[in-house]
């Protein structure tokens, strides 16, 4: 992998960088907690107790009184409100849900009820660092154009188009190069522009299939804090923590 520290032609003192933060939203809801178990079976047993019959159960009980006669039911009338009642309980029993997790980590179908962040492993100043899709600024560019080129070098396909927030940075980070860098590039270090992009659900499917062997994962906010460098993550928190 060629290291996104080039010589540029610009005169600064700084090189410009820009990165894309893309993030596939959560697609279910997180677990309860204890609290908000206990809180939801007390609105339950309340609206119970204040709650009228109602005209299924009204019928129901009236059947009972009433115990059908036996001819009529032979005649092909439609089912008792309790044998619908009894079919209706064992459809119920045999439907299974998905797991919440799935076993395959760091891939967009983990963490379903957390929010994921595209990460790559990218040479920066010596050393390879898990960063976010970045890419050194070109004269004539914008800084969200730089930040969509970096993503679309990444993931390599034009049918995925996300969402980006704005045109403004959404979080900047800058970093110091060391002594032998520094002399190299003629820049004393990088200055990293943030720009926020959401992955709408249509296109998550372009992910599904390759990213086991993909030179990107998918990360939550604790595998990011665990894996990226600890001043890199620390510029960073001010924006994913909030969204």
């Amino acid at each position: 992998m060629k290291s996104i520290l080039q010589s540029t032609k610009i005169q600064n003192k700084w090189q410009i960088f820009s990165a894309c933060c893309l993030q596939r939203p959560p697609i279910i809801s997180k677990e309860k907690t204890e609290l908000e178990t206990r809180y939801q079976n007390l609105l339950y047993q309340i609206e119970y107790e204040h709650s009228v019959k109602s005209d299924f159960e009204l019928k129901s009980v009236k059947e009972i009184k009433n115990k059908k006669d036996e001819k009529s039911k032979a005649k092909g009338d439609l089912l008792t409100p309790q044998e619908l009642e009894d079919r209706y309980v064992e459809e119920f029993n045999m439907f299974k849900t998905n797991l919440r997790t799935n076993q395959k980590k760091n891939t967009i179908d983990s963490y379903m009820d957390s929010k994921l962040y595209l990460v790559t492993h990218q040479q920066l100043g010596q050393s390879t660092n898990l960063i976010f899709p970045t890419q050194l600024w070109e004269k004539g560019e914008t800084l969200k154009e730089t930040s969509e080129k970096a993503l679309n070098c990444l993931i390599k396909n034009p049918k995925v188009q996300p969402l980006f927030l704005s045109y403004a940075p959404i979080g900047f980070y800058k970093y110091k190069y060391p002594k032998p860098v520094s002399e190299m590039t003629q820049h004393i270090g990088a200055k990293m522009f943030f720009f926020m992009a959401y992955l709408t659900p249509k296109y998550q499917k372009y992910f599904v299939h390759n990213d086991t062997n993909a030179s990107y994962k998918w990360f939550n906010i604790d595998d990011m804090k665990n894996n990226m460098k600890p001043s890199y993550f620390k510029a960073l928190r001010p924006f994913i923590l909030c969204q």
